[in-house]
């Protein structure tokens, strides 16, 4: 008689399998599943799994999906890293929770992410994989209720900063998912072009650069490539030479790397924050009218800020205002 499996995680405290499958799979017949894994990216086996798979066996079984065209096929939901680990070792055949191609999309995305919270802690670009699939095959409820059972807020805010990390460069994803960069820099990785975070990544990597270091080069990457209307490729070859053949000093070699776009970056944003303020004086404007630059003073845009005492206030000016956007 075939009993249900429980699966426990803190993210999802009972998660029930009523009619499942462990089987013994040979490797060969199991294919890794790229809409829910960044299959993009090799895999780097850890010796501790290693050394603990040969030793014990895969006490987790692989989470796989029984295929739909060739049901000799398994399609691999969760374990990619177990898997690399007993390929690696040469096993012909692994233990595999087997999920039949019946089991609904919720059902098996839920199964999914608790499966990958037994093994560990998901990266982000994982969980933006799924938040995909889920987007595209769960009503709204559903969703939300998926994106709580993965830690983050059931809501369109959290889903669309998910799918964020899936438009960054595919060096940048992989930095993510690799834990180099935290997640959170992708809003400021996305304002560079896919050269430019590939150069960004090329740079942290190469000078071992931590949090708050790599939040200061992106800015001012960020802000003078916009500036400068370049490349952060064309910015380089404004600097001095940066290759040394000594490994030894690469921190130095980071850090004058930073002081030198410093040194670029600072005159020039100084003088565009006088130019602007002169400006500003010039046009004498009453106290409650604000004018502020564009932020890296690459436009030559301002916007112009209001206030008003009160409601009434301002809907006392409405007409003469809505007259000088008119004439403009």
């Amino acid at each position: 008689m075939m009993r249900p499996l429980f699966l426990l995680t803190p993210t999802c405290p009972c998660t029930v399998i009523p009619s499942h499958t462990i089987k013994h799979l040979p490797l060969k017949q199991i294919s890794p599943c790229s809409s829910t894994y960044p299959d993009f990216i090799d895999e780097t086996v850890d010796p501790a799994t290693l050394s603990a798979i040969s030793q014990h066996g895969l006490l987790l079984p692989l989470l796989v999906q029984q295929g739909e065209d060739e049901p000799l096929c398994a399609l691999l939901l969760s374990g990619h890293r177990q898997l690399a680990a007993c390929s690696q070792l040469k096993l012909s055949t692994v233990p595999c929770l087997v999920l039949s191609v019946e089991t609904p999309p919720f059902q098996r995305l839920s199964l999914l992410c608790a499966h990958r919270r037994l093994g560990g802690v998901p990266s982000p670009l994982e969980d933006a994989l799924v938040a995909r699939e889920a987007s595209a095959r769960l009503s709204g409820e559903e969703l939300f209720q998926l994106l709580e059972l993965m830690g983050y807020r059931g809501n369109q805010h959290a889903l669309a900063g998910l799918l964020a990390l899936l438009e960054l460069a595919p060096s940048a994803q992989e930095a993510i998912h690799g834990r180099l960069i935290p997640a959170k820099a992708a809003t400021q990785l996305a304002k560079l072009t896919h050269q430019d975070q590939g150069l960004v990544v090329h740079s942290i990597k190469r000078y071992h650069f931590g949090g708050s270091k790599q939040n200061r080069l992106l800015e001012l990457v960020i802000e003078m490539t916009r500036r400068q209307e370049c490349s952060f490729a064309e910015l380089l070859a404004m600097l001095p030479e940066q290759a040394s053949p000594d490994t030894n000093n690469i921190p130095q070699q980071g850090a004058r790397l930073l002081e030198q776009l410093h040194n670029l970056h600072a005159p020039q944003r100084i003088e565009a924050e006088a130019a602007f303020q002169r400006f500003v004086q010039g046009l004498q404007l009453p106290a409650q009218v604000e004018v502020t630059p564009s932020p890296a003073f690459e436009r030559d845009s301002c916007t112009v800020t209001m206030t008003f005492p009160s409601q009434e206030a301002l809907r006392e000016q409405v007409a003469q205002l809505q007259a000088m956007f008119a004439s403009s």
